[in-house]
């Protein structure tokens, strides 16, 4: 779980991510409400590994190519099997052009753990 903060959106609650990190490949998974988890932006994410830690980024769009969307995961092996985790995030509704659109950012810090099981 990672805390988000945020700038212009709601702030202070958990982020359940599973980060799939495996053959230079990176996948992100969040846990929706019902409890299942599903995948952010498949295939859209570059992964920047440098030894120990990593970078990655995916960028995509939707609503029509209304919503640009830009998500940043900065990684660093703490242990074996943790992961010290900065992810920000950025949304740019500039071109929805409708009173409920807004631009915002969030991040959020914390530590991963490994899931040695399969879920």
């Amino acid at each position: 779980m990672l805390k988000v903060a945020a700038v212009g959106t709601t702030a202070g609650y958990d982020l359940a991510v599973r980060l799939d990190i495996e053959d230079g490949k990176f996948e992100v998974q969040n846990l929706q409400s019902d409890g299942k988890w599903m995948r952010i932006a498949p295939g859209q994410f570059k992964l920047y590994p440098n030894n120990f830690n990593a970078v990655a980024v995916g960028m995509h769009r939707s609503q029509g190519d209304c919503w640009d969307e830009s998500w940043v995961f900065n990684v660093a092996l703490d242990t074996s099997n943790q992961l010290l985790t900065h992810w920000s995030r950025v949304v740019d509704n500039i071109r929805c052009l409708n009173a409920g659109a807004q631009t915002f950012s969030q991040w959020a810090e914390g530590t991963l753990k490994r899931n040695t099981g399969a879920q």
